[in-house]
């Protein structure tokens, strides 16, 4: 795994942490999907990267 997949992976985790984190707490909409968002373009930019 090259280093840019391996930062992408470990934003992607955290995201992933905060988005479930926020499940719990009470936060607008807005800024829910705005961490979906990001999620959406780690996990593109991931995928980039793998396919070289």
């Amino acid at each position: 795994m090259n280093t840019a997949q391996h930062a992408l992976g470990r934003i992607r985790a955290n995201l992933e942490n905060d988005l479930e984190a926020l499940a719990r707490a009470e936060h607008t909409r807005g800024f829910r999907r705005g961490l979906r968002e990001a999620l959406t373009r780690v996990t593109e930019l991931e995928d980039a990267t793998a396919a070289g």
